[in-house]
């Protein structure tokens, strides 16, 4: 059953009007969500809300069926947690404008693993497929908790390959968290896997919320706000990714990124944001090694040889490759992989320092 207060926290999540900052001023002033409602106008005009968001909010008050919204967080199995919560996500608590409530379905315990955020373009290459499945699955088993923002794209493939290795992962979405308006559709099976694996998936937006436009910034403000650092796999010049690095810059954390074609356009905004100082990402070790993650005493890492996280595609190519130059076209035919497929994971390969591109086309496995 949920108190009193906790439905007036719930009631004021759900005005849009009162954003982040508002709520946090008015919270700071009258010191509860019960003194917010019942305050009059002229006393929201004294701490700087117009006239007409304080009449509109009175409006609204009288007229939401909370009652519903009561309904749908217990049936669909919704949980909250306060800004004023010991358990609220403390990186979170700090940042310029925190969420007033978190909705979540799962478990918000981070396990004391490491947090970072991973996003990157819906319109993902093959060369970002390939970052993503060969790098967030070691990060993943190696103490690294990855939060994202479960659109298409790199979102979901950073979920996905988290999961692969039963690793901690939590989404946030820019929608309520009611089956009818999580947000992709698409990937509704996808947040039931993470719930399952002990994850969770969060809201700052209630039930009965859908998925605006104008939600997205907040919801990325979340990503990094809950995060230590961000890694930024590909985005392009004009990437909505772009706009979570800059929040991510201005609330103090790490920006991490791979370098890719300078040709690809997905790659564009990746390549500017290390021209600007972002950490370069060519291997799951650039991330841990920064965080202090010992390999040497690291078991997983540790006891496998470096071969074995090679992909697929690069396990393939590397079989056709020696110290002896190779053409391009030769090892599109030896592989019968398609062209665009050879030529990314060679950039990977190179990026890697595993082989070496000595002109014309020509390829080299480096000793």
């Amino acid at each position: 059953m949920i108190d009193t207060e906790d439905q007036d926290w719930i009631l004021l999540s759900a005005f849009a009007k009162f954003g982040p900052k508002k709520l946090t001023k008015l919270l700071n002033h009258f010191g509860s969500a019960k003194k917010i409602k019942e305050a009059d106008i002229k006393e929201f005009e004294y701490i700087g809300i117009k006239k007409d968001i304080a009449q509109e909010f009175k409006n609204f008050a009288r007229k939401i069926n909370l009652e519903e919204i009561l309904n749908t967080l217990e049936k669909e199995n919704i949980n909250f947690i306060k800004i004023t919560d010991n358990a609220y996500p403390e990186l979170l608590k700090h940042i310029y404008d925190p969420p007033f409530l978190l909705y979540y379905k799962g478990r918000l315990n981070l396990d004391q693993k490491i947090p970072l955020a991973i996003i990157g373009s819906r319109k993902h290459s093959y060369y970002g497929k390939q970052i993503a499945d060969s790098i967030v699955p070691i990060l993943a088993e190696n103490h690294i908790a990855i939060i994202s923002g479960m659109a298409l794209g790199i979102d979901a493939l950073a979920h996905k390959n988290a999961l692969t290795k039963q690793g901690k992962t939590l989404a946030v979405t820019g929608s309520g968290l009611d089956k009818d308006n999580i947000y992709p559709p698409q990937n509704r099976s996808l947040l039931d896997k993470i719930i399952n694996f002990g994850g969770a998936i969060i809201s700052e937006f209630p039930p009965g919320t859908p998925p605006l436009r104008q939600n997205f910034p907040l919801r990325n403000r979340i990503i990094s706000g809950m995060s230590l650092g961000v890694f930024i796999i590909e985005a392009g010049t004009k990437s909505g990714t772009l706009i979570t690095c800059k929040q991510a810059l201005d609330q103090g954390r790490e920006i991490f990124a791979s370098p890719g074609n300078i040709y690809s356009f997905t790659s564009k905004g990746t390549n500017n944001i290390i021209k600007q100082g972002a950490h370069v990402v060519t291997s799951p070790e650039d991330i841990l090694n920064f965080f202090n993650i010992d390999l040497n005493e690291n078991k997983t890492l540790n006891n496998k040889k470096k071969e074995e996280y090679y992909s697929p595609e690069e396990c393939k190519i590397l079989s056709f490759l020696s110290t002896e130059p190779i053409h391009l076209n030769q090892l599109i035919k030896l592989t019968e992989l398609d062209t665009s497929t050879v030529n990314s994971t060679l950039t990977i390969l190179e990026i890697r320092d595993v082989i070496k591109h000595i002109g014309n086309k020509k390829y080299i496995k480096n000793k």
